[in-house]
């Protein structure tokens, strides 16, 4: 026979089961978007400042225009203009690099902020070759991407002194309680 103690500890369990159910199923609602696309960029400007106390060691301030073309499961931006700010700070092609990537087609605009690591190395003809990866995430987003956020993690190389190319992949989803890191 249960006690009336233990009645009552049975129906807070059942309340608070319930309670904490209802909060996760948003979550679990959440609907997630697949995306992935690739990118040509050419920078039109840029600034090189050395710094003396390694050699090679240089930061940069660059803008780069390109395209996105998307190769995901979900069809995302395909053939938007994008503009791409970036500062690196790397010693003989080797460091980090950050910025701001803005995305638009029609009236739809996407602007997220990276970080990541370039790494050079010498091909077997003693030609460096430069590759980079790292991670971004939306900070802000208008038209039909409004209230959604995304992330995503991206890699590429330089094809020349001022073109690269990037691969990328991620996801977006409307979450109105999701944190953005700006």
């Amino acid at each position: 026979m249960k006690t009336a103690a233990f009645k009552k500890t049975e129906a807070w369990t059942i309340v608070f089961s319930l309670i904490f159910t209802l909060a996760l199923t948003p979550a679990e609602a959440q609907q997630k978007f697949k995306i992935a696309g690739t990118g040509e960029y050419t920078m039109i400007e840029g600034q090189a400042f050395n710094i003396t106390d390694a050699e090679g060691h240089q930061v940069r301030l660059n803008k780069a225009e390109g395209n996105n073309l998307s190769t995901g499961e979900t069809e995302w931006m395909q053939n938007a203009q994008a503009v791409n700010i970036s500062f690196t700070d790397v010693t003989r092609g080797n460091g980090f690099h950050q910025g701001y990537v803005i995305i638009e087609k029609d009236n739809d605009r996407i602007v997220s902020r990276w970080e990541g690591k370039m790494t050079t190395k010498l091909s077997a003809d003693g030609q460096p070759v430069t590759t980079f990866e790292g991670n971004m995430w939306w900070t802000d987003a208008t038209g039909k991407y409004e209230n959604m956020h995304g992330t995503a993690t991206y890699k590429g190389h330089f094809t020349s002194e001022s073109s690269y190319k990037v691969e990328w992949k991620g996801e977006y989803f409307k979450n109105d309680d999701q944190q953005t890191n700006k």
